[in-house]
């Protein structure tokens, strides 16, 4: 019912660009127009913070505005609730910790969801632009006790 995902070393081909993330339904991304909903923070080290929130995206948005001069690095992880389940939506939240494209340290915390009630068959991480240049990511079921 729950997994348990983590991207570690996170860095982007091109700079200023943004991770994101899509589910996979009987192997096909799902890209529809309002598929998915996010919410969340992002905190910076130079004292600003921003929100961003939307009802109807086609992807969900996890870091924004990564840097991929040295340092610049991406780590985090992802909570996944009912990917298994065709009666339920999938809700995600979400941790990030990073250097942005400034380089500014920052943080984000959020929610989303994909608004189908689906069995996901896969999950998809992409750049906005460019590829993943390297990360380690990890998935783990978190079994009930």
């Amino acid at each position: 019912n729950v997994h348990f995902i983590t991207f570690n070393n996170f860095q982007p081909q091109n700079d200023n660009t943004d991770l994101n993330f899509r589910v996979l339904v009987g192997g096909s991304v799902q890209t529809g127009a309002s598929d998915y909903v996010r919410a969340f923070n992002i905190n910076y080290s130079n004292a600003t913070n921003s929100e961003d929130k939307d009802p109807d995206l086609d992807r969900l948005r996890l870091i924004p505005e990564i840097g991929t001069s040295t340092g610049e690095l991406a780590n985090g992880y992802l909570y996944m609730y009912n990917a298994l389940d065709s009666s339920k939506y999938t809700f995600f939240n979400q941790h990030s910790t990073y250097l942005t494209k400034d380089p500014h340290y920052a943080t984000t915390f959020g929610a989303g969801f994909y608004q189908q009630s689906n069995t996901l068959s896969g999950i998809r991480f992409y750049m906005s632009s460019g590829n993943i240049n390297e990360t380690e990511i990890s998935i783990y079921g978190i079994a009930e006790s």
